[in-house]
């Protein structure tokens, strides 16, 4: 089985981050399939395996200095696509998330924040892989 999961902070309520979230994998072309007080699940269609598709798990716990959202994809299939795909499908959906909804690192210092936009672009070009993004971008914000 392929998974993969990120999770980032934002400031914005649960009810905010889940409308915002399924209108965005619904314009990815994911269907809705579950929903709970905390966590959404949709699945992908026809987008890359019909026959094995990506399930799609957002959570969203409320804190006191915003909410914590927690993405989860996973793929029954093993090997190299079909772990790239999850990861894909999961990095678009937190920067589409981010995107329109905001992080919490919005009120970061402007240099931290540019440092994150390039590493995001390196890594959007294949010139970083997901290690060494996931380890560049804590070293940033640790």
């Amino acid at each position: 089985m392929s998974r993969f999961s990120s999770e980032f902070r934002a400031n914005a309520t649960k009810a905010e981050i889940i409308r915002s979230g399924q209108s965005i994998l619904e314009e990815m072309g994911l269907l809705f399939e579950d929903r709970n007080e905390d966590l959404v699940i949709f699945k992908e269609k026809l987008r890359f395996d019909p026959y094995n598709p990506v399930e799609v798990q957002i959570r969203v716990t409320e804190k006191e200095n915003g909410s914590m959202i927690e993405i989860k994809g996973n793929n029954m299939g093993l090997g190299p696509y079909q772990d790239t795909h999850v990861k894909r499908l999961i990095f678009e959906l937190m920067d589409r998330m981010q995107s329109k909804i905001g992080s919490s690192h919005d009120m970061m210092d402007p240099n931290i924040v540019s440092e994150l936009q390039l590493l995001s672009k390196l890594h959007s070009t294949g010139i970083l892989t997901d290690v060494e993004y996931s380890r560049a971008k804590q070293k940033l914000l640790d």
